[in-house]
């Protein structure tokens, strides 16, 4: 039962992850700030590795990872998102709040992964780095949201 937990957390991870890729992938083109620009394609491509590294954590524990980059489960999310990117152009503010939550999701899912007994000690060392890095991003995103919203 552990077992099949932490395959079915790493899972949920990675379609975290695949979130957060895809929040910073598709709104980079909508900001105004060329350093927001640059940040979200640092984390778009940084967003890729960490998936990458999941899907073959999953691998090496003889499972075959789960096809998370169209989960029914998450479309009409998907879709409220591409409609909010459609009608946000140029608002960084609101796609600041929007990548925002999905990092405090994409940090949750990681916390669920290691809050499960059988993560051995070198995927947690992966995770906690993973983890660390994305709670640094969201905390940047959490400022710069907070210079936009006083700006505005």
């Amino acid at each position: 039962m552990a077992f099949e937990q932490l395959i079915n957390e790493l899972n949920r991870l990675q379609r975290r992850i695949y979130e957060s890729y895809r929040e910073f992938n598709t709104t980079q083109d909508n900001l105004d700030s060329k350093e927001l620009i640059d940040f979200f394609y640092q984390q778009a491509a940084q967003r890729k590795t960490y998936y990458s590294t999941i899907r073959e954590s999953i691998k090496s524990l003889g499972q075959m990872p789960a096809d998370v980059t169209h989960p029914f489960s998450d479309a009409a999310d998907e879709i409220f998102t591409d409609i909010k990117t459609f009608f946000s152009t140029e608002d960084d503010k609101m796609i600041l709040q929007e990548a925002k939550a999905v990092e405090q999701r994409l940090v949750s899912a990681y916390d669920q992964v290691l809050g499960v007994a059988t993560v051995s000690p070198e995927l947690a060392k992966i995770l906690n780095e993973q983890r660390d890095e994305v709670a640094r991003d969201h905390e940047l995103i959490s400022r710069e949201l907070d210079k936009v919203s006083h700006h505005s």
